[in-house]
């Protein structure tokens, strides 16, 4: 059994938003940016051929395009922590049982079983657990001492199993 104390900030929700983004939903993500480079692209050609208004704009439009989503988790994130500063919910404490994990915070506890876990994605720094396809529960390995997150994240991966990562 393993337990841990995290304390989730701003930081923590910006990496789980922008690995599920980027990472989970890698498909949209590359068309996205193929997308947004495309058009910087075109600008640029337009640029160069002197038509400088709608080069610019389009120039324009592609860094928009590019980095719209990022500045609009980074903005999100902020807020997240700040709600949860106000309801003093950013602290959680967690157990790692032999059949379930349960998340304790100020708003309420969370147990969900291992089997009921839809998938878990670890990182150097987080594991999240999947409860659907768009809530997680992020479990920072800062949060475990020492070398034991190395520990918790293969216990996870073998409670969870190997066809959920």
């Amino acid at each position: 059994m393993f337990s841990a104390h995290a304390h989730l900030e701003a930081g923590d929700y910006f990496r789980f938003m922008m690995y599920h983004k980027y990472r989970v939903r890698w498909l949209s993500s590359v068309l996205m940016i193929a997308v947004g480079s495309l058009i910087v692209g075109v600008g640029a050609v337009d640029l160069y051929e002197g038509y400088t208004g709608l080069g610019m704009l389009l120039i324009a439009m592609g860094l928009i395009y590019l980095f719209v989503r990022p500045a609009y988790y980074w903005v999100l994130s902020r807020k997240i922590e700040k709600y949860d500063a106000q309801r003093k919910s950013q602290d959680v404490e967690y157990r790692f049982e032999d059949d379930k994990v349960t998340a304790k915070r100020s708003v309420g506890d969370v147990s969900v079983l291992y089997k009921d876990v839809s998938r878990l994605e670890t990182t150097r720094w987080t594991a999240y657990l999947y409860l659907n396809k768009t809530q997680a529960l992020i479990v920072p390995a800062a949060s475990v001492d020492g070398q034991q997150a190395e520990a918790l994240f293969g216990f996870l991966r073998e409670k969870i199993g190997k066809g959920k990562e």
